[in-house]
């Protein structure tokens, strides 16, 4: 049996032999040839047509055709009719579809289907000889054009073979077309295969490509969250449609709490104008913008400087598609910026400090190597004097040792005074704390300057509380420190009065050296307590190291307590000692 469905098809079909059911098989009315009977019967008039399409001119003429059509017959079959029957025997009739659908079955198993295609017609090729006899049956209303047994109409030999020779031509003619379109179909085929081979290939490359777009899109989005800046995306009139994780990391504003929001709320800039949204994006699209600014945070954090960089996204024909805004958060770049300017300023004042330490080092060192050559020249040029025989009188010897004795002693003075002041910035200046009246220490200082104050013409006067309270506190460094301050308001008091007072409180005590001087230069009073600062503009001043204000402080300091001086402008100056009644650390 063949299996070759392609149009257009012949089908050599073999009818069923007549049987009691035969009214359901469809029988064609065949065209008698009888032998004496003159020519044939002319074709129906529907068969020429038929025929015409189906017999190819260049292979029959019009007359062969007209000559074959007589063994023709057109037929029609209904919906669901039985065309042929199995188990039928043959008759040799060849079926051809004109028009419908026919279904094709072996023992009760669908085979295949036929129908007429276009132009072209339907095949059955069904042999109907046991043990390959087929059923038939129309699948819709159909027309059939059936050609009878040659050897059916064959009066004599002669014929015979004529009909023979039209069949062979009419088989030969059928066969030709038909490896015609089955070659036709083969390449079709072949092509196809190709073709569904190069989508196939196409199709993996596509697939492969996708797969790789598609990792490459998982690594940017990984990229993208994982980013330590704020990623923001925006449509080309500024409104937010995407943003990263890190707005809510750095500023605190959740990325679904700004999709749809305009950029310039965010950016905290007008939506048109100067300044604005706009203007920023005309100047990206241009050149890109960045610059420093102060974005939305949540309702804790505020405004949040960071760094802003705008750039546009296009396609590949350089459209505009959208915004890609980048927001870095600078608080801790600022703070560091912040921190760095204030190490910078620290090291810039330390390095004035060093400066001015510098430059009073020199100064210390060319004063005290004036203080001490002074002293020591006067000591050895009186020294050496007494030391050679008849140059001085036996009634100016005692003045000579006095003045030996007095520049040793101002000599000694310096030393001690740097020693002590080393001593006790370095924290090896001993201390010993008893409880004693502060009253008692001054009036025994003010014993001490009254000689001088007198020689110069100067008053002095204390008060002091009727019943002092006791105070711990060192009384030998504490007399040092009145001591200093008196002497100095004496030294450089020219006329007036030198005055102390001292009040007390449950807390502490209070001692005030007051004088009448010219007081203490308005640029100098800053740094009184520094070491070797000395009131250049006195007459005096070559007197003293500048060493006598820093000792007294670092003593007061030592007790836990305070010293200030207070300057009016032409009223003296007034030298203020607070000091506890028991000092940390004094026990």
């Amino acid at each position: 049996m063949s299996r070759d469905i392609a149009p257009p098809v012949v089908a050599r079909a073999t009818p069923a032999a007549h049987r009691q059911d035969a009214g359901a098989v469809f029988r064609p009315r065949r065209a008698q040839r009888h032998a004496g009977a003159g020519p044939a019967a002319p074709a129906p008039v529907e068969v020429l047509p038929a025929l015409r399409l189906l017999l190819p001119f260049d292979e029959f003429s019009e007359a062969e055709i007209e000559e074959i059509a007589p063994l023709c017959d057109v037929v029609a079959g209904e919906q669901g009719q039985v065309l042929l029957r199995e188990g039928d025997a043959s008759d040799g009739r060849l079926w051809f579809i004109l028009e419908g659908a026919v279904s094709v079955t072996i023992g009760g198993r669908f085979i295949l289907g036929l129908r007429r295609l276009g132009d072209l017609f339907g095949e059955m090729s069904i042999i109907n000889d046991e043990p390959h006899s087929a059923t038939v049956s129309a699948d819709q209303p159909s027309r059939f054009l059936v050609l009878s047994s040659l050897e059916t109409h064959a009066q004599g030999r002669g014929e015979q073979l004529r009909l023979r020779y039209y069949f062979s031509r009419l088989f030969s003619a059928i066969l030709a077309d038909k490896l015609r379109l089955t070659s036709q179909r083969a390449k079709l085929y072949e092509d196809a295969i190709l073709q569904v081979r190069d989508r196939e290939r196409q199709t993996l490359d596509l697939a492969g490509q996708v797969a790789r777009n598609l990792q490459q899109i998982r690594v940017f989005s990984h990229l993208v969250e994982s980013a330590h800046d704020a990623i923001i995306l925006t449509d080309p009139e500024g409104k937010i449609t995407l943003a990263n994780a890190s707005l809510e990391r750095s500023f605190g504003i959740a990325p679904d709490k700004v999709s749809g929001l305009q950029i310039s709320t965010l950016l905290g800039v007008p939506a048109s104008g100067p300044g604005s949204w706009q203007e920023i994006a005309h100047v990206a699209a241009q050149q890109g913008w960045q610059h420093e600014m102060e974005v939305l945070g949540n309702r804790e954090a505020g405004p949040i400087p960071a760094e802003c960089t705008v750039s546009p996204v296009r396609d590949a024909n350089r459209e505009r598609l959208a915004y890609a805004v980048i927001l870095r958060d600078i608080r801790a770049r600022r703070a560091y910026e912040e921190r760095i300017l204030a190490q910078s300023e620290e090291l810039t004042r330390a390095n004035r400090e060093l400066r001015e330490i510098d430059r009073l080092k020199t100064g210390f060192l060319s004063l005290v190597s004036h203080e001490l050559r002074t002293p020591i020249s006067s000591i050895l040029a009186y020294a050496e004097t007494l030391n050679t025989e008849g140059m001085v009188a036996p009634e100016e010897r005692d003045g000579f040792i006095a003045t030996i004795h007095k520049e040793a002693t101002r000599l000694s003075e310096l030393v001690t005074k740097v020693l002590a002041i080393s001593k006790l910035e370095s924290g090896q200046m001993p201390f010993e704390f008893q409880q004693e009246s502060l009253a008692a220490q001054i009036e025994l200082v003010m014993a001490m300057v009254r000689e001088r104050a007198e020689q110069r013409h100067l008053t002095l006067a204390m008060e002091l509380p009727e019943r002092p309270l006791p105070t711990r506190f060192d009384p030998e460094r504490i007399r040092d420190v009145l001591h200093y301050l008196l002497d100095n308001a004496v030294r450089y008091t020219e006329r007036g009065a030198i005055r102390v007072t001292m009040r007390q409180d449950e807390r502490e005590s209070v001692i005030a050296v007051s004088d009448s001087g010219p007081g203490i230069a308005a640029e100098l009073l800053p740094r009184v307590f520094d070491k070797f600062a000395r009131a250049d503009h006195m007459a005096d001043a070559q007197q003293g190291l500048g060493l006598g204000l820093p000792l007294c402080y670092q003593i007061v300091k030592a007790h836990a307590g305070t010293i200030g001086i207070d300057c009016p402008p032409g009223r003296g100056t007034s030298v203020t000692i607070r000091l506890p009644h028991a000092p940390a650390g004094s026990g």
